[in-house]
């Protein structure tokens, strides 16, 4: 895998000096994030820890990427340049730490989000694996699925349950009667982004 996403690196890097996506944010992103995943594979930290530099530019972004980039990639290589005795309590520290700049309802979709990538990659991974091998030739779409699902597989259950931990507390600390009503947020729930919920009631009197 090192080796393929090191080959992969040096085509990207190419296509991004010479192409202009002026019109064309979507190739453009899925590139970066490729890139991002290459340079994880190989450990290439340094790199990587610039890499949501591009994304709080790019006003066509999606609202929370635009404000945090990559940060679960970035924030894991800050970690890895900066060694500690317990390395997930280190990158869960820097992963708060990407994601200040996010509003409450922001930080809990993006940390929702990535919660659900960490903990469906295993799967995703096989599957992605066997699809790829089975090809005589591979797009560099399917690269991306491979290597992503590769890479966040390694960040594991732990990182995930403290990061869901964090997420239920700093929505208990703001705890009122009106969030009782709507549950607590843990992984099978974090993914929802609702903001509100309409109901209406319409009395039977001649039934009840």
């Amino acid at each position: 895998m090192k080796s393929t996403a090191a080959s992969e690196l040096k085509h990207i890097d190419s296509i991004l000096k010479n192409y202009t996506f002026s019109s064309n944010t979507g190739i453009q992103l899925l590139l970066l994030r490729t890139k991002a995943s290459c340079d994880f594979i190989t450990a290439n930290w340094q790199e990587l820890q610039h890499a949501d530099t591009v994304f709080r530019s790019m006003t066509d972004a999606y609202g929370p990427y635009r404000k945090a980039g990559i940060t679960e990639l970035v924030e894991y290589a800050k970690a890895k340049l900066q060694p500690s005795a317990d390395f997930n309590k280190s990158y869960v520290q820097f992963f708060k730490d990407g994601i200040k700049t996010l509003d409450d309802n922001e930080r809990a979709y993006f940390i929702g989000s990535s919660v659900q990538v960490f903990k469906g990659s295993p799967g995703y991974f096989v599957t992605t694996l066997k699809e790829v091998t089975d090809k005589p030739v591979v797009g560099d779409t399917a690269l991306y699925g491979l290597f992503s699902t590769y890479v966040y597989r390694q960040i594991g259950n732990d990182i995930s349950d403290r990061l869901t931990a964090y997420l239920n507390k700093s929505i208990k600390d703001k705890f009122t009667r009106a969030d009782t009503l709507r549950g607590s947020i843990n992984e099978e729930r974090a993914w929802w982004n609702v903001l509100h919920y309409g109901i209406t009631v319409k009395p039977d009197y001649n039934a009840k």
